[in-house]
């Protein structure tokens, strides 16, 4: 018999700010996080715009901030309590890293190298991570693009649900707002150029979309068995029920244009939940706001819900693109939304999705429904596609 696996408790930061509660009202008030960068000099770039917290420049450098937010986030998803984890997933950016700081003559004896040696050999961060939170087992680091913590979600799930583990802890942060980090997804001609109205800038599924905006922000989601959760009294907020992932085996970047991985994660994650695709409430869209990924996505959502019309929204039109981090943050929103039966809007939505069975969820639309069943979605470079479905939990 498959475990049950549910949802103990959550911790978020994005470019809104800090905590669940805050992140959370944030969202459902409409709020952009983007805006003009001023943690560095954008001058003679293509993109001036991120969506990020600016007290987290106190931090340091992009490695400081983001281990400074992963503890954010962990210690309020534990909030206090001492149980120890049988394992931790977690997921970091691989090699989006400013370039300056690390080779600057000025900064030889100020720790740089360290951070730069941190960066490749994840052992130092991982053996804090074990010891800290009390993990029995080595922690995992997962990559698999911009699907990285939606894998790591997937694979806790698939450990508890067979029985491996009753305790996981999966985390994942990113801080890739950097010259160069911007400055590569620049030459990928991947960023909006809206700088001149950062706010409006990320609008997904519009058919005036330009590209996506780097987002900032670190996600944490203690998963556990019912049956261990029950045990210790601790609360359920939300069932993960089905997971499924494809890879394209198609391009470098790109996605298979012909969407058939994609529309096969998530039909098999909906037959993985044990449901019908009419129970699915709405889709939390991976929904970057770049013209091929929203066309492809849509293209596959609508072939998938055909004759059925089917609510879609994605936060990253307030939070921006967290990358590695964007299928957490995005899933403690999922599970957000199933506490307070309210979908979060897509904001800057002009009208224009070229698909009449889809229903994006603006602000005006009436948002405050049950919620039931989430079918989230997450893609990464290469073809990488992890689709989710969360749900209001019963007691078995």
């Amino acid at each position: 018999m498959k475990n049950k696996v549910v949802i103990t408790g959550m911790g978020v930061s994005t470019g809104l700010g800090h905590t669940v509660e805050h992140c959370w009202q944030q969202l459902d008030a409409g709020v952009s996080a983007v805006k003009a960068i001023d943690r560095f000099d954008t001058t003679g770039m293509k993109t001036h715009i991120a969506a990020y917290y600016r007290d987290n420049g106190t931090f340091g450098t992009p490695r400081g901030i983001l281990e400074q937010l992963l503890e954010k986030v962990v210690d309020e998803a534990i909030a206090a309590d001492d149980e120890g984890f049988d394992r931790c997933y977690y997921s970091l950016p691989n090699g989006l890293y400013d370039i300056e700081p690390r080779f600057a003559k000025e900064n030889a004896d100020s720790g740089i190298e360290d951070h730069f040696t941190t960066f490749f050999y994840e052992s130092n961060l991982a053996a804090r991570i074990a010891e800290k939170y009390q993990v029995k087992d080595y922690p995992t680091l997962v990559s698999t693009a911009c699907a990285s913590s939606a894998s790591t979600l997937q694979m806790a799930f698939n450990a508890i649900q067979s029985g491996l583990a009753n305790r996981i802890l999966v985390i994942a942060s990113d801080c890739s707002v950097s010259r160069e980090t911007i400055t590569k997804f620049s030459n990928l001609s991947a960023l909006s150029t809206r700088n001149d109205s950062p706010e409006t800038a990320s609008r997904p599924f519009s058919a005036s979309r330009d590209g996506f905006v780097i987002g900032e922000g670190a996600g944490a989601i203690i998963l556990e068995s019912e049956a261990y959760a029950i045990q210790h009294g601790h609360n359920i907020y939300a069932e993960l029920a089905g997971c499924a992932s494809t890879t394209d085996n198609y391009h470098r970047t790109r996605s298979n244009p012909k969407g058939h991985k994609i529309l096969s994660a998530m039909s098999s994650a909906v037959k993985a939940a044990e449901l019908e695709l009419k129970d699915i409430t709405f889709v939390n869209a991976h929904g970057t706001s770049t013209p091929e990924n929203d066309k492809l996505e849509s293209d596959t959502l609508s072939d998938l819900f055909q004759g059925m019309s089917i609510p879609v929204t994605s936060i990253k039109s307030m939070t921006g693109h967290c990358l590695n981090a964007s299928g957490i943050v995005q899933n403690v929103f999922s599970v957000k939304s199933i506490i307070e039966d309210v979908v979060p809007p897509t904001i800057n939505y002009d009208g224009t999705c070229e698909h009449d069975n889809i229903v994006v969820v603006t602000p005006e639309l009436v948002r405050q429904r049950p919620v039931n069943h989430i079918l989230s979605n997450s893609f990464g470079f290469g073809g990488q596609n992890v689709s989710l479905v969360f749900s209001k939990y019963k007691r078995s």
